[in-house]
């Protein structure tokens, strides 16, 4: 019984050369396949920015000349508080008790205007007065009696009494054309009364012709100091701001703050995105480019407004890996409006920079494959594991997929599996790896 058992264990120990091949020989390779589809393809970068504010106006304690009065420019109140909305014709701030009223426009009033003034500037008042809701109908650029009438109605609109001008003059011309319209009529009287004495009657006539001159000169003064006295639009009184309605961002001072101190702080326009990125990265963006703005409460689509070189500071300020070097700045504008207090979120911008025109036929990069010569083909599998080449060329590559598009009149069709590799082997007899970056 034990050489028995001895010998049955020696008959499981030892295997021969045929059992020794089997056991160590290699798996059967499994032919693994991804599915062809048909859809859009694109190549995007993706940049870390945030929403930034249309534009943004510093709104500065002005400096009130109050005329005749010894007035401290101070600030008396603030009529606005954060988040608040700025519309024309809104008074942002009171300073010595007269307001500073927001108006659309981009270029800062520098002067007084009232009526007789002329200018490119009048022109710019007369506009953001009609699209505050204050018409006028002087020719443009000119201070007429249109315009002098529709500030008036800003300035009482607001509970304010507007700084009338010239009235003090035009009462003066007034009293002076009197004086010589009487004087008109006492040299006319005077006339014939000399008896018949030559020099006498010469010297009536002059007199009535220079009481003439000077009638018709007190008239011309008359009506010139009466289209001179209006309603002035003090330049203290006007904050012109790019794009309304706008925003209150910041308070900066009090009731109190004196003259030529920041007071608030206001954005207006749509907010947009400001991503930054190195030349690598935005190097295959352009202008127009389509993008989506992925935010925390979800995605909003955009296209790229704009491309340039970060200073010195913008790279210091850009979002991102303060490691790599953010030389490149994208704006772009999202299509669909957004509240104006999301400025200052954290956005990550999808940029497309290449897409197919089109819906196009797909697959995984490993599914394209090249003969030694360069050509590219894919392998498709058939229902009953048969396999046939189809020649194709290769277009764009992005997300780990590529373009193919059939050559020589093959079929390759959507739902169509496809070879992407072998298990247990590291390439495809006679094939290649298809190289993207390499022409097919």
């Amino acid at each position: 019984m034990a050489v028995l058992g001895a010998g049955f264990v020696a008959g499981r120990l030892v295997k021969s050369p045929a059992q020794i091949l089997a056991e160590t020989a290699p798996p059967a390779l499994t032919t693994l396949t991804s599915v062809v589809d048909r859809r859009v393809l694109s190549a995007t970068v993706s940049l870390e920015g945030e929403l930034v504010a249309g534009s943004e106006t510093t709104v500065t304690t002005p400096e009130m000349d109050v005329a005749g009065t010894s007035t401290r420019s101070i600030v008396t109140a603030i009529p606005l508080a954060i988040g608040d909305k700025v519309r024309g014709a809104d008074v942002v701030l009171e300073v010595s008790g007269e307001p500073v009223f927001a108006l659309l426009g981009r270029v800062p009033a520098y002067r007084d205007l009232a009526p007789g003034s002329v200018g490119a500037d009048v022109n710019r008042l007369q506009l953001a007065l009609a699209a505050a809701g204050f018409p006028t109908t002087d020719l443009p650029g000119d201070y007429g009696t249109s315009t002098s009438a529709a500030v008036r109605r800003l300035f009482q609109s607001r509970g304010y009494v507007p700084r009338e001008v010239g009235a003090d003059a035009q009462r003066a011309a007034a009293r002076n054309l009197a004086d010589t319209r009487r004087a008109l009529r006492e040299a006319r009287a005077a006339l014939g009364v000399g008896g018949g004495d030559a020099a006498a009657d010469s010297a009536a006539r002059s007199s009535l012709a220079g009481a003439r001159r000077a009638a018709h000169d007190a008239l011309e003064a008359y009506r010139a100091a009466q289209r001179a006295r209006g309603y002035a639009m003090p330049a203290s009184s006007a904050v012109y701001i790019p794009s309304l309605p706008g925003t209150v961002r910041e308070i900066v001072t009090a009731v109190g703050g004196t003259a030529g101190t920041p007071a608030l702080r206001l954005f207006s326009g749509e907010p947009s995105v400001r991503a930054a990125g190195s030349a690598a990265d935005v190097g295959d963006i352009v202008v127009g480019a389509p993008a989506t703005a992925i935010l925390d409460d979800g995605d909003r689509p955009a296209h790229v407004v704009g491309l340039t070189t970060a200073s010195a500071a913008d790279r210091d300020n850009a979002p991102g890996d303060k490691e790599t070097e953010q030389s490149h700045i994208v704006a772009a504008r999202l299509d669909e409006p957004i509240p104006a207090a999301m400025v200052g979120t954290k956005v990550r911008l999808v940029v497309t920079t290449q897409h197919t025109s089109g819906e196009a036929l797909v697959v995984p990069v490993a599914g394209v494959h090249a003969d030694v010569d360069g050509a590219a083909f894919v392998v498709v599998v058939g229902s009953v594991g048969d396999q046939r080449r189809v020649k194709v060329v290769a277009g764009l590559v992005a997300d780990g997929y590529v373009e193919v598009i059939p050559q020589d009149g093959a079929t390759l069709e959507r739902g169509d599996k496809v070879v992407v590799g072998l298990s247990g082997a590291s390439a495809i007899d006679n094939r290649q790896g298809f190289k993207p970056n390499s022409s097919p």
